[in-house]
């Protein structure tokens, strides 16, 4: 599966979100109960949304210039 078509496969974006959120939020617990930092773990979670949005901005069709009349 290539990137344009993991973007347009939506079911399949939110599924893989949806593992990585779980799996940060149990790693970000065992952190909290161990009495450890949880700062990477946050970090992680801004850094794994950027790649989405940044895949987002890649494939997404962008509205092509409209050109001007010039009335003549």
């Amino acid at each position: 599966m290539s990137l344009k078509e993991f973007h347009a496969d939506k079911h399949t974006q939110a599924e893989l979100k949806a593992f990585i959120n779980q799996s940060l939020d149990e790693e970000a617990l065992k952190r909290v109960y161990a009495g450890k930092d949880t700062a990477a773990v946050k970090e992680a979670r801004k850094l794994i949304e950027s790649a989405f949005k940044k895949l987002d901005e890649l494939f997404t069709p962008k509205p092509k210039p409209r050109e001007k009349n010039r009335g003549t």
